[in-house]
Formats: structure tokens, C-alpha cells, sequence
């Protein structure tokens, strides 16, 4: 620390100034060698010399107290964003790191109570931040929780109720939940819920893999009524092909 305090102490000496460039690439720097104490003494002398702490300096302190674990100096710091002037400084792309950091370390009512403070502050989440936590309940095997979370953001018109439902079948089918995501895939097309392209290829996959060749079919058939024309992708296509092919089912 004393070798940066000490050169810009001279500076001030002699009137010079490091300017706003100078004192994040600073701050950039201690937080990448870990130390984050000395980064926010360097935010401290950046505020006494009158710079005001803008949301890169914010972020990079963020980021620095999450890859440490600290979780709660990282709820510090949002809090101490929240109350700058004029609203505050925090935005979704802040929400939505914290999110990702509390879900990766499996501390998922953490990345839920984010979720939610965000919500009182009328700031509303996108689809990384629904598709993180909705990954994250799925792992945790909370699928329960993860249907309330997508009916609750849904209602706030941040994201769509198809994009969520497609996301939860993904990461169904990424835990090997076959059943549940194939239930839940009949049940959106029922209430006519269009799933996107990756949910429904990547089941139509799934189906063929396991030798469902005509349930695949079908599943592809219901979406080229919707979608006009065939989205699916070229290999998914070919899989179906053959499927049909060696199962000797001419359509």
C-alpha cells in the first residue's frame, strides 16, 4: 500500500493529483493480488481528494470481496451503492454478479433475498439473472421453488413466462430429470407457452437417444406448426432422421 500512498502523497505535496483513471487502475490492481483492505483505504483517499466513488470502482471492489468469499463486505458494499445519491449506483448487471456468485457457492437463499431487494428498488431482473437462480434450484433439486420464482417474475413482466419455462426444462434435462421436463414441455405446449429453440431441441435430442423416435417426432412436428418453418437444428434434425430411418417409420 505504502508504495502507492506514498508517491501520490508527494504528488499532493506539489499540488498534482492522480486523476479518476489512475486511482481505478490502483484499486483494479490490489483487488487482483487479494488485497482489498488496502484497495478500500485507496477508495478512501480517492473520496478525501473529492472524486466521487462511481460503479466501477464499486464493482471491482465487489468482484474483489466475492473471489475471497466475503460475502458479507460484498453486501456492504451493495448496501453503501444503494444509498448513493441520486437512487444509487446499483443496476441489474450488480444484482445480477451478486446472484451468480451466491448460486455458484450454493448459498441460494442469499442469491433469492438479492433477488427480492432488487424487486423493492424497482429494479427488475433479465433472463441471466431468472436462468441462474433457476439452474441453481434445480441443482438443489428445489423444483417446487423454482416453478413459484418463475410465476412470481413473470407477473412483474421482466422476463416470459416462455423463457422461464424453457430455461427450467433445459436445466431439467441437464440434471437428467427426463420425466419432469417432458411433463412439464406437454404441459407448455397445452397452455400454449411456445418453448424456444434450445429447450426443444435439445429434448427432441434426449427423446431420440433414448429411442422415444416417434414422441421426438412428434414433439418436432408440434413445432413447425408453430414456428412455420423447421428452427431445429441441423444435427438435432439429422438424429431424427436416422431415428426414423432404423426404426423403419416412414412419415
Amino acid at each position: 500500500m505504502d508504495m502507492v500512498l506514498v508517491p501520490m502523497k508527494e504528488m499532493a505535496l506539489i499540488g498534482i493529483y492522480p486523476d479518476m483513471s489512475t486511482y481505478i487502475a490502483s484499486i483494479k490492481r490490489f483487488c487482483q493480488v487479494g488485497l482489498l483492505e488496502d484497495a478500500c483505504g485507496l477508495v478512501k483517499l480517492m473520496r478525501d481528494q473529492g472524486f466521487v466513488t462511481n460503479v466501477v470502482a464499486y464493482s471491482t471492489l465487489l468482484d474483489g470481496f466475492c473471489k475471497i468469499g466475503d460475502f458479507d463486505k460484498a453486501l456492504g458494499l451493495l448496501r453503501e451503492m444503494e444509498k448513493e445519491e441520486n437512487g444509487g449506483i446499483s443496476n441489474v448487471v450488480t444484482y445480477t454478479f451478486l446472484i451468480q456468485t451466491f448460486c455458484d457457492n450454493g448459498i441460494t437463499m442469499e442469491a433469492l433475498a438479492v433477488l427480492d431487494r432488487m424487486g423493492s428498488r424497482g429494479c427488475f431482473p433479465n433472463r441471466v439473472t431468472i436462468s441462474t437462480l433457476i439452474k441453481r434450484l434445480c441443482n438443489d433439486d428445489n423444483i417446487e421453488e423454482a416453478h413459484k420464482l418463475i410465476e412470481k417474475v413473470v407477473a412483474n413482466g421482466s422476463v416470459s413466462r416462455n423463457e422461464c419455462y424453457s430455461c427450467l426444462v433445459v436445466c431439467l434435462l441437464c440434471n437428467k430429470n427426463m420425466n419432469e421436463a417432458n411433463e412439464l414441455f406437454r404441459w407448455m405446449l397445452k397452455n400454449k407457452i411456445n418453448p424456444d429453440r434450445l429447450a426443444y431441441s435439445i429434448l427432441i435430442k434426449q427423446l431420440c437417444l433414448d429411442g422415444q423416435i416417434l414422441e421426438g417426432f412428434e414433439y418436432y412436428d408440434e413445432m413447425e406448426k408453430i414456428y412455420c418453418l423447421p428452427s431445429i437444428d441441423s444435427n438435432i434434425y439429422s438424429i431424427l432422421l436416422v431415428g426414423l430411418c432404423q426404426h423403419s417409420y416412414l412419415v
